[in-house]
């Protein structure tokens, strides 16, 4: 895959067999164009929403209609990009609550949830936390395939980053709203 160095020195990959005028385009388009805080914190939800996929999501809606794949893939790619390094606290920001509101939406319908519930079935899985911890390496690996690009050992390095942060993070927000409700105990009636 080709890899594009952009000015700040953070790099995008273009799909292979990309030609140069289209690499060049949509860097100049996406580079120039500075998002906006709130554009990079809504393109945030939808890639957090769509654990990562959105922008082969996009290029696939795109090449349905008459687009093409390769081109929408790298323009989305480079858009993604420009909001990491323009509105980071953005970007991340959207991403979290697409993650979160994608559990909440799917209320243990989703894929992430239903690992979890595999993963619950075994010994020692039963305890809640175990089971939050499950289900945010679910869904940590599943957003980690997802916003990797090239092969498959890169997707699936990077889905094993993504279990491993989703499930400490999941276990935290575990401890966290349980420490949460044994405060709030005492005050409810």
């Amino acid at each position: 895959m080709p890899i594009v160095a952009l000015p700040d020195g953070q790099e995008v990959e273009f799909p292979d067999g990309t030609p140069m005028d289209v690499m060049e385009r949509a860097m100049r388009d996406h580079v120039a164009a500075k998002p906006s805080r709130l554009g990079s914190m809504a393109r945030g939800v939808v890639r957090g929403a769509t654990f990562g996929f959105a922008d082969e999501i996009k290029a696939g809606v795109q090449s349905v209609l008459g687009g093409n794949y390769g081109e929408s893939l790298a323009a989305n790619r480079a858009g993604f990009a420009a909001d990491d390094r323009t509105n980071p606290m953005s970007a991340l920001a959207g991403q979290m609550a697409g993650g979160i509101g994608s559990s909440v939406a799917t209320a243990g319908a989703g894929a992430a949830m239903g690992g979890a519930r595999v993963l619950g079935a075994l010994p020692g899985m039963m305890n809640p936390l175990a089971r939050v911890a499950a289900s945010g390496a679910v869904q940590g690996g599943l957003t980690g395939f997802g916003e990797a690009s090239g092969g498959g050992m890169n997707r699936l390095a990077e889905a094993g980053m993504g279990a491993a942060v989703g499930g400490v993070v999941g276990a935290g927000v575990g401890l966290a709203s349980a420490g949460i409700g044994r405060l709030i105990s005492p005050i409810r009636p």
